[in-house]
């Protein structure tokens, strides 16, 4: 069933109480005049102010049918459907929710220094917009002197004009493809998603949803603004419905149980693909391609680049996310997906009774489920953790000056918005995950170096203990059984603070048992140097 536009409601206030700040989440449509279809945070997708900025955003879209929104996602924010499968939250129309390159003045450069946002739990079921002259399907690119003049003022979503850059079309013959490799090929449908790192995409489907003409399921995925460079990514759980996987320049990406109907396209070098798959047929004569779970569209004496794929994921925790159910919509809950093995392909389904947690909205000492914003104090915050409450952090950045320390088996804390943790002075975590906490998840969230009194040893996260130099994570049993989770986990080491003491010696220090080959831990998708022992 295809939900009905959203409208404004009473579940805004309740939403208000959990994130009061609305500079920092934004809730959709009850935030924005419903008339001006345009978000653009103008000194965010400004690569000279979004780039190093303290700001943070989400923008949370209740369940419902979105048509023509614009929204080109910048710096450190973040979009999330509030559905229970993406199928809940709908883009239609034209663009919708889509990344550009960086650099507005000359997108030709690529998207190389495009990172810091991401976007999860929607479909998208959207076109791309037709230049009149050359008819070619394109993406609007915002003026930069337009978006200098809006940092300006206190309007910070703003319209903008545009100038139309194309997409790309497969089916035209100067990109080389004979007509047989890239059979269906639909330019005018799909989503822009031109990315390098720490952006990922998760939970999000490609078309493939009837409008009430039956017409317009088809959906391309483009992760690069035509051949433009982009380098590293990741995609989580997405299904291109009918459409193609334009990879373009692209190169070291991660794609884990995706599903594409017909095939991939173009890439540079270094893919790897971990229980994903496509219906494309085959891909010619290339050797490389034929074992592989996600065929290539080929060129005429062109190899299609080197990838490495598991046909399964052996171990899949997916992230934590925020939603309301179909029965339930005045109750926000937290979800939870449990462990997962030997997976192909997507996985949107409802989730399961033990799998969600209900948010109440006047939170309280007895709440499973605990929502904290940078004005809450560090005492408050461990109270939480040492309570075993779930945790939800605003937008922000949260200054700490003391480790949270994470004690109880099976927490969740979850970061929207790219919440940000700055590390204590003396050298010490941010977070540290007990050893003998199990099936723990740290998600959603960025750690950010201090200047340090102390820099031997120091690290941003500690997972386990070092007990004398034997590390320690539980017994080898119950750990595989229920491992811990990493999702969407971003370190970094200056950018907006040009003090040079700010330092860190090892971004992320993961403790495993000696001779251990019992599964403790799912990384994915993160930005940062780690060591484990």
């Amino acid at each position: 069933m295809v939900p009905q536009h959203a409208k404004k409601d009473d579940q805004y206030d309740g939403l208000r109480q959990l994130f009061p700040d609305k500079k920092s989440v934004l809730i959709y449509p009850d935030d924005f005049d419903e008339a001006n279809k345009d978000i653009v945070f103008s000194d965010l997708v400004d690569r000279h102010s979004g780039h190093f900025s303290d700001r943070r955003v989400a923008v949370l879209f209740r369940p419902g049918r979105y048509h023509n929104i614009n929204f080109p996602v910048g710096y450190w924010t973040q979009v999330l459907g509030l559905g229970e499968t993406p199928r809940d939250v709908v883009f239609t129309g034209q663009l919708g929710v889509y990344a550009l390159p960086a650099n507005t003045q000359n997108p030709n450069v690529g998207s190389l220094d495009t990172f810091w946002r991401s976007a999860e739990n929607f479909t998208s079921q959207t076109s791309f917009v037709q230049d009149p002259v050359s008819k070619k399907w394109c993406v609007p690119i915002p003026s930069s002197n337009h978006l200098a003049a809006a940092k300006d003022t206190e309007d910070t979503t703003t319209t903008s004009p545009y100038s139309l850059y194309p997409v790309g079309d497969l089916a035209d013959p100067e990109y080389g493809y004979p007509s047989q490799e890239v059979p269906n090929f639909s330019p005018q449908f799909g989503m822009m998603w031109a990315v390098s790192q720490a952006a990922p995409l998760r939970r999000v489907q490609i078309g493939g949803i009837e409008d009430s003409k039956k017409m317009n399921m088809n959906g391309n995925l483009h992760l690069s603004l035509g051949d433009n460079c982009a380098s590293g990514g990741f995609l989580g759980n997405v299904h291109i419905a009918n459409g193609y996987l334009l990879l373009g320049s692209q190169q070291q990406y991660c794609i884990r149980n995706c599903s594409v109907k017909q095939k991939a396209a173009g890439g540079a070098w270094s893919f790897v693909l971990i229980g994903s798959k496509s219906d494309g047929g085959e891909s010619g004569d290339d050797d490389k391609q034929k074992k592989s779970p996600v065929k290539w569209a080929q060129k005429p004496g062109l190899d299609s680049p080197n990838v490495a794929y598991e046909e399964t994921t052996r171990s899949c925790i997916e992230k934590p996310f925020l939603f309301f159910r179909a029965q339930d919509s005045k109750t926000l809950y937290l979800g939870i997906p449990k462990l997962q093995k030997n997976t192909v392909g997507i996985n949107h389904d409802q989730m399961d009774e033990i799998e969600r947690v209900p948010i109440e909205w006047s939170l309280d000492s007895t709440s499973k489920v605990r929502v904290f914003t940078p004005q809450h104090t560090y005492k408050e915050c461990q109270k939480a953790a040492d309570d075993g409450c779930h945790m939800v952090l605003n937008p922000g950045t949260y200054h700490w000056k003391k480790t949270l320390y994470i004690s109880n088996s099976n927490q969740v804390v979850l970061g929207i918005g790219m919440a940000t943790i700055q590390a204590p002075g003396d050298g010490s975590p941010c977070i540290h995950v007990a050893s003998s906490a199990q099936g723990v998840r740290i998600s959603g969230l960025s750690l950010e170096a201090s200047a340090i009194s102390t820099y031997k040893n120091s690290t941003l996260l500690q997972w386990g203990d070092d007990n004398k130099g034997k590390a320690v994570v539980g017994t080898t049993e119950a750990s595989a059984a229920n491992p811990g989770a990493i999702h969407d986990l971003y370190c970094f080491v200056g950018g907006r603070s040009l003090d040079r003491t700010v330092r860190v010696e090892t971004m992320v220090k993961i403790f495993f048992k000696p001779c251990d080959t019992g599964q403790h831990l799912v990384v994915e998708s993160g930005s940062c140097q780690a060591e484990t022992r």
